[in-house]
């Protein structure tokens, strides 16, 4: 089987020939495998292919279906009173948005020896922003954007399959990206119906967005979650996440898609709550020590018809790299049998050696149900 048949078969239940490995790969990871071998990473017309290949892994890429992106601070915006505009100094950017409403501003910082951008202030302070943001948000038109699927998927050919990448659930929004974990909790619990009200009428926003891609054919669509009790508790998000979450998957399954997103925290105590959820799968399940989610456990939580794609918690292709072979072996034979386990994890960190990596695969190539 080619990589793109396997991960078909397994996310859809069938057997495959072997059992698929769909790691995420962290990109500066493949920047410094390839640069070690004396290549410039610029070379490769998708690098996110390139080190995929490089380590021999079943490709899951996610591509974007629809424009504009779901957050406000994409652009264009219908009401032309809404302006956007960037400036970028040194390492810092800062994003301003005006509106009829109010001022909205988000500054991110690009550390250059972690090789990643964080955010230092948020776009939305606290309710005060909340109309301004909305009115942003709601300004926005989501078109399919079908030319640009079709290029990806020309370039994924066999490698692997595609995801579509879709808006996660409001209160996730706010944590990840708008108002940052601390401020989200504390505004929750001090003005719940405020932000009930903002997160509904953002999840009606979001929904255009999943109807925007029924004419996309991608069979697998996978928001980026992060659902972990370390951010909300299970009763937090069994309140203000799983109707969203349940209401995006009706639409994907009107669609004929499957719903798996990606979950990558302490999942344990939110199990019996997504197992409501009406999900296909979930993604970047993570193990002890980092998470606490070992696949078995998942499997005996969520059901049958759950597609588990997790098993190895990432970091121990740094603190642990030569135990890769036996904790890789460990969660294969603890799911052997199972034709709805895919092997994988979030991201390979950028400092973990090339050779701990390349075990996996050679676990793999002769291991069979």
């Amino acid at each position: 089987m080619t990589s793109r048949e396997r991960l078909t078969a397994a996310v859809s239940g069938e057997r495959p020939d072997r059992i698929p490995w769909a790691p995420e790969l962290n990109h500066y990871f493949i920047r410094k495998q390839f640069r070690k071998q004396g290549i410039d990473p610029k070379s490769f017309p998708n690098l996110y292919l390139a080190g995929n290949r490089l380590v021999g892994a079943d490709m899951l890429m996610g591509i974007s279906g629809v424009t504009p992106h779901y957050l406000a601070t994409s652009y264009p915006y219908n009401d032309g009173r809404i302006r956007r505009e960037v400036y970028r100094k040194d390492n810092r950017e800062e994003i301003r948005i005006e509106t009829p409403s109010g001022v909205l501003k988000q500054i991110s910082v690009t550390d250059p020896v972690a090789q990643t951008t964080y955010v230092s202030e948020h776009l939305l302070k606290g309710p005060e922003d909340f109309k301004p943001y909305l009115e942003a948000l709601e300004s926005l038109t989501f078109a399919p954007d079908e030319a640009a699927v079709a290029r990806q998927l020309e370039v994924i050919g066999e490698a692997g399959i595609p995801s579509l990448t879709t808006p996660e659930t409001p209160i996730m929004s706010f944590i990840m990206y708008l108002m940052g974990i601390q401020e989200t909790l504390y505004c929750v619990m001090d003005y719940p119906d405020e932000c009930c009200e903002v997160f509904d009428r953002m999840h009606e926003k979001y929904k255009e967005f999943y109807r925007a891609l029924a004419s996309i054919t991608v069979p697998v669509v996978r928001p980026f979650e992060d659902t972990s009790s370390s951010l909300t508790s299970p009763a937090m998000y069994a309140r203000y996440a799983l109707p969203y979450l349940k209401e995006y998957a009706a639409i994907c399954h009107e669609q004929g898609k499957r719903f798996i997103p990606h979950m990558c925290g302490t999942l344990k105590d939110m199990l019996p709550v997504l197992r409501r959820a009406d999900l296909d799968g979930g993604e970047a399940l993570t193990p002890p020590p980092t998470g606490d989610a070992p696949a078995p456990l998942i499997r005996n939580l969520v059901g049958s018809e759950f597609v588990i794609i997790g098993g190895i918690d990432p970091t121990r292709f740094v603190v642990e790299s030569h135990r890769i072979p036996d904790l890789a072996r460990e969660a294969l034979d603890s799911m052997r049998g199972d034709s709805r386990f895919i092997l994988g994890h979030e991201e390979v960190p950028p400092d973990a050696p090339l050779e701990a990596v390349l075990e996996i695969p050679k676990l793999l190539e002769n291991r069979r149900y």
